[in-house]
């Protein structure tokens, strides 16, 4: 894996945006399909891939068996679908980074936010608009914390805001550190651009 980042913690922001992708995939699965995919690490194979010198990797699964929501249980299917994602794979692979790299969590938890958001946002609306908007207010707003990790609520919920905007037009609230990658730049979002 070639970043071409200039220190560790660069490059660990860049590893978990990229990772946000994986979340994006599993919510998608969650909201569109009622399936949860299994993404335990060790069933997900990431692909060095590169797009005008960016590194942006692909997923694959060496299983592609999933676990369906049962007619009226959906809400705890929900909850451990979020925790099995969140608490169980993404919130250690972020406590890991965060001690080997000295990176503030709130930058990692908002590269993920931002593509969550975009998600539901952007991607979902007029596919399962009904069941994103639900899910989507689930995970901001009704989300217990510990289905995310160690946190007393939902991290996602702390990057959020109703300004009218829509993902990827709200600025951040922490700077992904985009810009110092070679070939990088800064984010339309950025908030070192956007102040």
């Amino acid at each position: 894996m070639k970043l071409a980042a200039p220190d560790v913690k660069t490059a660990a922001s860049i590893l978990m945006k990229r990772f946000a992708f994986l979340a994006v995939i599993h919510l998608y699965a969650m909201t569109v399909f009622d399936k949860r995919l299994d993404s335990k690490p060790g069933n997900i194979i990431v692909l060095d891939m590169y797009k005008e010198g960016l590194w942006l990797p692909e997923f694959r699964f060496t299983s592609w068996e999933t676990v369906a929501s049962r007619a009226g249980m959906r809400d705890g299917w929900k909850e451990d679908s979020i925790r099995y994602l969140f608490a169980d794979n993404l919130s250690p692979l972020i406590d890991g980074l965060v001690k080997e790299t000295k990176i503030p969590k709130l930058i990692l938890w908002e590269n993920i936010a931002i593509y969550i958001y975009w998600l539901y946002e952007k991607v979902l609306p007029g596919i399962a608009e009904e069941r994103a908007a639900a899910d989507f207010a689930y995970l901001l707003h009704s989300a217990p914390g510990n289905l995310f990790g160690d946190d007393h609520q939902s991290p996602l919920k702390k990057y959020y805001s109703e300004t009218g905007m829509k993902a990827l037009e709200r600025p951040r609230r922490t700077c992904c550190f985009s810009y110092k990658v070679k070939g990088g730049d800064y984010c339309k979002i950025c908030p070192v651009v956007c102040n």
